[in-house]
């Protein structure tokens, strides 16, 4: 089984419509998820993780004295945990994307035919204020600060190989 990774903070909001994209993937249900909640989370975060039929752990990153590199810190603890309990391949995607249907399978499918390190997604739609249509887009207002992130799937081998050392 594959683990999907997804860090989280500040934004509820993001998270759910995040989740909400999750669920509607084609073979979603066959992944365990490990929520990475960094320190200072807005508590609105496990009310939304507990809505969603999902195979989910919850890791909480202690208080620290971080500050830069924080979030760097709870993502790869979160991907070296994911490294230990996958069988096959472990995803990445943060509380702010809106993966497509075809998610799982296409990036899976890339790192397992081409014997890649990784295969990242994104798809962000930049509008002057204009309704989108499709429902996979995220609309991205000018000025407002607002972005998209990556979703990424790993090869847990080469994850381990190269960046583990590094954490």
């Amino acid at each position: 089984m594959s683990v999907v990774v997804i860090p989280c903070f500040q934004r509820a909001d993001f998270l759910e419509v995040c989740l909400d994209h999750i669920v509607k993937a084609d073979e979603y249900e066959k992944h365990k998820y490990l929520f990475c909640l960094d320190y200072g989370f807005n508590p609105e975060i496990i009310k939304i993780i507990n809505k969603y039929p999902l195979t989910a752990g919850v890791i909480k990153t202690p208080n620290h004295s971080l500050g830069i590199g924080k979030q760097s810190h709870n993502v790869l603890t979160g991907l070296l945990t994911a490294c230990e309990h996958s069988d096959d391949v472990i995803y990445y995607i943060e509380d702010d994307v809106f993966i497509g249907k075809d998610f799982f399978t296409f990036t899976a499918d890339v790192v397992r035919k081409e014997d890649v390190y990784c295969c990242i997604a994104s798809k962000s739609q930049r509008s002057e204020g204009n309704e989108v249509e499709d429902e996979n887009c995220y609309l991205v207002k000018e000025n407002t600060n607002d972005y998209q992130g990556i979703g990424v799937c790993f090869n847990v081998e080469q994850f381990m190989k190269y960046t583990a050392k590094h954490c």
